[in-house]
């Protein structure tokens, strides 16, 4: 038993970047060989409407982040994801959120994103509703404001603070918007990957591109296997502002 847990796996890639060696311990082993997309690199365009996301592999394609159903024929909508969150049941998904440093037990029914949020904002005309969601991810991100007083679908108000001055344990929905778009990226229909890119718009200067990059890493290192957090690779505090590659150029996934 002894001799077993010391077997590890190492890979090597090499590819138009060098030569990189994996060494992942044996329990990893069989995720790897299912899941771990070694060779490429997620590119993130944090732009002013919508995310998109892209595998920056030879191919360049599109990643399907825009909706959780890929198990349908992909639509316009799959591509480009609405930075929008609804918060059902906060409390109950906070709870589950801090329980794991990796792929904790959320419910989607406590808190959505992106298109299921957007339309629900735009289709129900209920006062509740609209006090559940928040829409203005990137400008709230971006200027200095008061207070902002949310409350979910169970009625617990929340206080949003700037962004400049969040304190940990406060509600960053940056954070939680970045988990979801990792769960749209990592998993079984797509595999796991392991590095990542963003860019943002112009407009951002330099400080909020940078605390933007460090809540997009807590928000997808908690959509990854926790035996894996050690092995994911993210900007060294780096935060461009140039789009990361023209989506014209890439195919769809």
């Amino acid at each position: 038993a002894a001799a077993q847990r010391r077997v590890s796996f190492r890979r090597q890639v090499v590819d138009r970047r060098g030569v990189r060696t994996y060494q992942f311990p044996a329990p990893l082993v069989a995720v790897l060989l299912v899941d771990v997309q070694l060779d490429g690199i997620v590119g993130i365009d944090f732009g002013t409407k919508s995310t998109v996301a892209v595998c920056l592999d030879d191919g360049k394609k599109l990643l399907r982040i825009g909706r959780g159903e890929l198990e349908k024929a992909p639509s316009a909508q799959d591509y480009e994801n609405p930075t929008v969150i609804e918060l059902r049941d906060y409390v109950s998904f906070l709870d589950a959120y801090q329980l794991k440093d990796g792929r904790p037990f959320t419910e989607w029914e406590q808190l959505t994103v992106s298109h299921e949020a957007l339309n629900r904002l735009l289709e129900s005309e209920d006062r509740q509703v609209a006090q559940s969601i928040f829409g203005e991810l990137k400008q709230w991100a971006n200027r200095r404001q008061g207070l902002i007083r949310l409350r979910d679908r169970c009625g617990k108000d929340i206080l949003l603070y700037p962004y400049d001055e969040l304190s940990k344990g406060d509600l960053d929905p940056i954070e939680l918007y970045a988990y979801y778009i990792g769960l749209y990226i990592n998993n079984m229909h797509t595999g796991i990957c392991l590095e990542y890119m963003f860019s943002f718009p112009v407009t951002y200067e330099k400080a909020v591109r940078e605390k933007i990059l460090r809540s997009f890493e807590r928000g997808i290192k908690k959509s990854l296997p926790t035996a894996l957090l050690s092995k994911v690779s993210f900007p060294a505090g780096k935060a461009p502002s140039m789009p990361i590659s023209p989506v014209t150029r890439c195919r769809t996934c």
